[in-house]
């Protein structure tokens, strides 16, 4: 107890200087600290924090896009070219801005990568030290969010580069955003083409194409005009239609049923005809049979294992909470991942997405069964600590070292007023108040960037 009191309390047997104030222990915690911040990631602190590759800001952006119900962007070389562009051209010439010194702009850099665009975008961001950490400035500003979630937008191209811009070494994150008229219009809509004399043909869908939808038309084109077309699926008149201007359409009452469709059609004025063998799926995978389990591990906080079972054949399965989401691992029986507490809170909403190849998508909302079994076994300093938004336990490190020597500062300044001796032994605090503004001022540095 007397040890525990001379650490954190003025009094005769510390010399009025407690031991948490001397510069012995400064030096030590020092050593510390910066080892924590400085190796979290080499140590495995940082699980929920990813490096600034290319790769994870695309993940990162895709991740956004399809939690708000978006397809996801397709990696694009060009645009990725005009993004090193940019990047080496704003180190070279030593500016922050969309625009150049000699009047350069993003369009400038995309169309000389060679990708003709009709609808492009570009942000820029530097000095942050995670992924997350860059796009989650972009999300929490308004154009950039914009750019993120555009519609229009259907290929991405990122550069992440390291170097001196205007006096500081950054990491510099450029990210363009486009289409194309040639990819634009999305797979599954109709298009025309002339044909030769006297044929017929179908133009969507090709054979082989599966079509995430039910309520599509079949469609293609003929010579001239047809009085009648007639329609067979699978050996089976299913209805007729008229050709006019050179194409034809034609859609059944009900759409499309799940499954392999060989459909023909008969020009019956002259009665050539075409087949086209496709797929329409538009079942969506399946969650089922959620269940959750503590993991001990190594670090500060266990972990909770979330797994599933899903029904259907899922090329992407995410447990998504709030705005972070994760990748969940199939071992062949089941998919699971393990997430750790300090991402939750009671209000957060969590639920598990399953999306196949073609793109249908599920999802199930586990959000009272999860907080239920959470709340039950996890301390509510957790919780706070996660609402708080430290993510990570190097963030609750450098919080919980910020918050305690506060409070031995404050109680050494209490101690000595109560005892009428601060003018003449309150200078003990200082150097531990100039620390502590030190780890405060480095705790905000590391943490900061700049978006454009």
């Amino acid at each position: 107890m007397n040890f525990f009191k001379n650490c954190i309390i003025p009094n005769y047997l510390n010399s009025y200087y407690p031991l948490l104030l001397r510069k012995p222990f400064l030096v030590f915690i020092t050593i510390v600290f910066v080892s924590v911040n400085v190796f979290s990631d080499t140590i495995g602190l940082n699980t929920f924090a990813s490096s600034i590759t290319e790769d994870n800001i695309i993940e990162l952006t895709n991740e956004e896009r399809l939690s708000h119900d978006l397809p996801p962007l397709e990696l694009n070389s060009m645009l990725t070219a005009a993004a090193y562009a940019k990047a080496n051209d704003i180190f070279e010439k030593q500016y922050w801005s969309h625009y150049g010194p000699d009047g350069e702009t993003p369009w400038d850099f995309i169309l000389s990568s060679g990708y003709d665009y009709i609808y492009a975008g570009e942000n820029l961001a530097k000095g942050f030290n995670t992924a997350e950490g860059v796009v989650n400035a972009w999300m929490a500003s308004q154009t950039h969010k914009d750019n993120i979630l555009n519609l229009n937008y259907n290929e991405i191209g990122v550069a992440v580069v390291r170097g001196d811009l205007l006096g500081s070494d950054v990491i510099l994150v450029v990210q363009i955003f486009g289409a194309t008229l040639e990819n634009y219009s999305p797979s599954y809509l109709p298009t025309s083409s002339s044909s030769s004399d006297g044929s017929i043909s179908i133009d969507f869908p090709e054979s082989g194409e599966v079509i995430p939808d039910y309520d599509f038309d079949v469609s293609g084109s003929v010579d001239g005009n047809s009085t009648s077309i007639e329609i067979y699926d699978n050996q089976k008149f299913i209805g007729e239609t008229i050709g006019e201007d050179g194409v034809w359409s034609y859609r059944p009452d009900g759409g499309w049923s799940n499954g392999e469709h060989n459909v023909e059609v008969i020009d019956s004025d002259t009665n050539n005809s075409d087949t086209s063998i496709f797929s329409v799926d538009y079942s969506a995978p399946e969650v089922e049979d959620v269940a959750y389990n503590w993991v001990t591990s190594n670090s500060v906080f266990n972990s909770v294992k979330v797994e599933c079972s899903i029904s259907g054949d899922p090329s992407i399965v995410r447990l998504m909470i709030d705005d972070y989401s994760e990748d969940m691992s199939n071992d062949g029986l089941t998919y699971y991942v393990n997430v750790r507490p300090l991402k939750i809170s009671k209000d957060s909403i969590i639920k598990i997405v399953a999306i196949d190849e073609v793109g249908n998508r599920s999802e199930k909302n586990i959000s009272k069964d999860f907080l239920s079994f959470y709340g039950q076994n996890v301390p509510s300093a957790v919780s706070f600590l996660g609402n708080i938004g430290l993510s990570s336990v190097t963030d609750v490190f450098n919080f919980v070292v910020v918050i305690g020597f506060s409070v031995v500062i404050f109680i050494d300044a209490f101690y000595l007023f109560r005892l009428n001796i601060f003018q003449t032994r309150g200078k003990t605090i200082f150097p531990m108040g100039i620390w502590l503004l030190a780890v405060i001022i480095s705790m905000l540095v590391s943490s900061s960037g700049v978006i454009v």
